[in-house]
């Protein structure tokens, strides 16, 4: 992922700040610089532009772009961040008191659609932003990482 940035504030650093060297600051400079403009609208009709999150936090703060988003999820899926079986045991909703199928796997939304498994995760930030990840699960591994 060569255009992403862990925080709008990593441009206030100079190197060898956090470890960071000149060269990958000055990286994360140039994403930021194509970064879009966001805004939001208050009760009067006035614009604001803001970026509420400025720090990398599990929460939020991560910018990256579309086309690392993609290298992300196929690299997720192809079993180079997490091992196969791990993914799918994370993708695989557990069931409820009665058996039947929850909503949600480990951390994501899982369900079918169009008779495809997708699964899904949201997050809303202040002044209503808000980001959605949709994507379609692998195929699924039945063999449980648990019980190597």
């Amino acid at each position: 992922m060569v255009d992403s940035v862990p925080g709008a504030d990593v441009a206030k650093l100079t190197a060898p700040a956090e470890n960071f060297t000149a060269s990958t600051l000055q990286r994360y400079a140039g994403s930021l610089a194509r970064l879009a403009t966001p805004y939001a609208v208050d009760a009067r009709g006035r614009t604001t532009s803001s970026y509420v999150a400025s720090t990398l936090t599990p929460g939020s703060g991560l910018i990256s772009s579309v086309h690392d988003l993609e290298r992300f999820d196929l690299a997720l899926k192809s079993g180079a961040v997490i091992r196969a079986e791990w993914l799918t045991l994370a993708w695989t909703p557990p069931n409820d008191a009665s058996g039947h199928p929850l909503p949600h796997g480990y951390g994501w939304f899982v369900q079918v659609y169009n008779g495809e498994p997708i699964v899904w995760q949201f997050g809303v930030s202040d002044n209503a932003s808000s980001s959605m990840v949709i994507t379609r699960a692998p195929p699924r591994h039945d063999a449980d990482p648990r019980r190597q």
